[in-house]
């Protein structure tokens, strides 16, 4: 037995663009723990946070890969020996102006918790493009969605 739902083609569209932009308006993006190793003497902490979270992701630290394409809110070291470390942060987002590639060396220190942030380039102008469309578009639905 087969049930079919008619719907007319207004609420549809109207269920479309409310699927559609719930999920532009929703974050995935998640805090990534690493625990460099199980022994916590002698060590230290290290957070990098970038400026918004940031997607399709790749860390590497000491050229050892952390992060593999993941959307990264921010990232925390733990139980780092004393040392100085180069962390390598890529992102191939479409969204950005220039290509985000920042290497950044750090000291830990014995019991110290390092905070950074990490700059992002700016969006560029087919982001912004592309996002005026499509809510100029969803505008110009809902205010005229009554007239026919």
């Amino acid at each position: 037995m087969k049930i079919y739902v008619k719907m007319k083609t207004p609420q549809i569209i109207r269920f479309l663009l409310v699927i559609g932009f719930s999920s532009l308006f929703s974050s995935c993006a998640l805090n990534y723990y690493y625990t460099y190793q199980p022994s916590n003497v002698g060590t230290g902490k290290a957070v990098f946070k970038p400026a918004y979270p940031t997607e399709k992701t790749f860390v590497l630290l000491n050229d050892s890969l952390i992060i593999d394409n993941k959307f990264v809110k921010s990232i925390t070291f733990e139980n780092l020996p004393e040392g100085k470390y180069e962390l390598h942060y890529m992102s191939s987002n479409f969204a950005y102006k220039d290509k985000l590639d920042q290497r950044i060396i750090f000291d830990i220190q014995q019991g110290k918790l390092l905070n950074q942030i990490i700059t992002l380039p700016p969006f560029s102008t087919g982001y912004w493009v592309y996002n005026g469309v499509m809510l100029g578009g969803l505008l110009i639905y809902y205010l005229f969605q009554n007239s026919y």
